[in-house]
């Protein structure tokens, strides 16, 4: 039987709502302080495609990364790169304004957990438990505070949008709420690909709510009802291959042994990081297993066993608890939705091969997941101490181990969230966590010589060079951070090399401006000549050319690199001026 609604628990639903979302933003406000960072810097800062809606119609026609063509043709993401268009044309690049809308959109799907518990089990206490473990487990730390996690953030909030609209059309007599629950899964499809999975859900909740009592009926039924959401999901992949011409990308070729020896050490750090989630990183260091050892993979492969049996044994006392004639079925088939939730959205990021190698664990990814899990745990705290004191309505036990559990969520959220106040912050977080991680390397010292900490940079880049001389990143960013620091002569030694390795015309105009500038003429005259041959047309090129030729004492040559720098630069006044002084020397 459900709980009767009067003024007082509607009054106490809406207080206790609200403080859900009030703790998570003050939770996260000070992030409304930090940068871009990481992905950030290619998806915001320098994507043209966010800057104008005349590209509106490419977003469902191209790839998500499809500014860059270094990037695989990976996601179809057009909803998020129209999230992010909004963003754009509203706050231009004032990170503290794209934080709020990160935040805003995880307090979004807070609210809507809440919603949906309330919904499923008519007790604004237990909505409120969920809500409170939702909006503050530390796991949900990296969707909140990186602007480029969002879209899981927005992700859930359309697919618990689709479970609300889908329980609430069963009572109505209006095609409203299943045209609801159809554009919110739509929303859910064009952000993110994970959304595949929802008639999953929506299956399980036809078939757990269902009042016919013969199986095979009741099957059928929640067949019906689960049909159109796969149309849409088919409809959806047909559009991703079209597009993509592809429908899952494998970017990690693995063996299936290697796929077998791997898969336990990522679903045991996944579970420490949602029952133990201290030490975050952004990087996780969980290379693909070859050799099976008791860490890397016995050990996990016994927690995940352990794991895996109790979950079975929760799902069927729950299962019981739905056959029972009183009214503890009705929550036993929302822990059932809960378990099978958590479940199939965990599934999705263990297929490691659509994964990059060596970040097959990301916080992120447990974001969808963990809705349920939240619920779970509400639900089981609910049960507490039922018959003692109420405090404000609530059982003081029940009280106070949400309070302590919350308290902890909120403090150790608001610690870790500053690692991603900004790059330098980030990495170093990531280097601190994987010290052997050369990549991570390779992304602090590059981000802290864009801070201007030219010197710990070079000290980070002289380790990696003795490693791989021959890195052109590294070769490059030396050469940069001693130019910041007003050292030509040591910053031609490295730009030399980086243009050796990976000549461009921009790298090469570069070093002959540095070689000239430390009176090496003849090197810079090379350089000048190997950019121009490799792009005629930049404007500039044939004016420094110029001027080392003349420095060279050769000045008719340097006449001629004028004319062409005029030919291609008309309205140039300084090789204008030059110019003329050359052919009044002439005369």
């Amino acid at each position: 039987m459900r709980s009767v609604e009067t003024p007082e628990t509607k009054a106490a639903t809406w207080v206790a709502a609200l403080a859900a979302l009030a703790l998570t933003f003050l939770t996260y406000a000070g992030t409304l302080r930090y940068q871009f960072v990481f992905d950030d810097l290619q998806q915001i800062n320098n994507n043209p495609r966010i800057q104008s809606w005349s590209y509106l119609p490419s977003y469902f026609t191209n790839s998500l990364w499809s500014q860059d063509a270094s990037y695989q043709v990976r996601f179809y993401r057009p909803l998020f790169l129209i999230w992010l268009r909004v963003n754009h044309a509203l706050f231009g690049f004032n990170s503290s304004f794209w934080h709020l809308t990160t935040v805003m959109a995880h307090m979004l799907a807070t609210l809507l957990v809440f919603s949906l518990t309330l919904l499923l089990v008519r007790k604004w206490a237990t909505a409120a438990f969920a809500a409170l473990f939702f909006g503050l487990h530390p796991v949900h730390v990296e969707v909140a505070a990186w602007i480029s996690a969002v879209s899981e953030a927005l992700l859930a909030a359309a697919l618990l949008g689709a479970l609300i609209c889908m329980a609430k059309s069963a009572g109505s007599k209006t095609h409203g709420w299943n045209t609801g629950a159809f554009v919110c899964y739509a929303a859910a499809l064009g952000m993110k690909e994970t959304a595949i999975a929802f008639p999953a859900i929506v299956f399980t909740y036809a078939w757990l709510w269902s009042n016919e009592k013969e199986r095979t009926k009741r099957t059928w039924i929640a067949l019906r009802r689960t049909l159109p959401f796969v149309a849409l999901a088919l409809m959806y992949a047909g559009i991703r291959y079209l597009v993509l011409k592809r429908v899952v990308a494998a970017i990690t070729p693995l063996g299936t042994w290697t796929l077998v020896l791997s898969l336990p050490k990522v679903v045991a750090t996944y579970g420490r990081l949602l029952l133990w989630p201290t030490h975050l990183c952004p990087f996780y260091d969980t290379p693909p297993v070859t050799e099976p050892s008791w860490t890397n993979f016995f050990g996990p492969l016994l927690l995940v066993i352990s794991a895996g049996i109790a979950l079975v044994l929760l799902a069927r006392k729950a299962w019981k608890i739905t056959r029972s004639a009183d009214d503890t079925s009705e929550g036993g088939r929302v822990f059932l939705l809960a378990i099978i939730w958590f479940t199939v959205f965990l599934l999705l990021p263990l297929y490691l091969p659509a994964l990059q190698e060596g970040a097959f664990v990301q916080d992120r990814y447990l974001y969808v997941p963990s809705a349920g899990l939240a619920i779970l745990l509400a639900m089981a705290i609910s049960r507490l101490g039922r018959n003692s004191r109420k405090v404000v309505g609530i059982p003081w036990v029940q009280g106070a181990a949400v309070l302590v559990l919350a308290g902890l969520m909120a403090l150790e959220s608001y610690g870790q969230a500053g690692m991603w106040a900004d790059n330098v912050t980030l990495f170093s977080r990531a280097m601190e966590r994987n010290p052997d991680d050369l990549t991570v390397q390779h992304n602090l010292a590059a981000f802290l010589i864009d801070a201007g900490r030219d010197d710990e940079a070079i000290a980070l880049l002289k380790k990696l060079l003795t490693i791989d001389p021959d890195n052109y990143p590294d070769n490059n960013n030396m050469g940069e951070a001693y130019l910041n620091k007003g050292d030509r002569v040591h910053a031609e030694v490295f730009l030399a090399k980086a243009c050796q390795l990976r000549p461009t015309p921009a790298k090469l105009f570069q070093l002959g401006a540095v070689r000239f500038n430390i009176g090496r003429m003849e090197a810079a005259e090379q350089s000048f000549t190997q950019a121009i041959a490799m792009d005629g047309r930049a404007p500039q090129y044939d004016y420094a050319l110029g001027l080392t030729l003349e420095r060279l004492g050769q000045p008719e040559r340097a006449i001629r690199a004028f004319e062409e720098e005029l030919a291609i630069n008309p309205g140039d006044t300084k090789t204008r001026e030059e110019l003329a002084r050359l052919q009044g020397k002439r005369r």
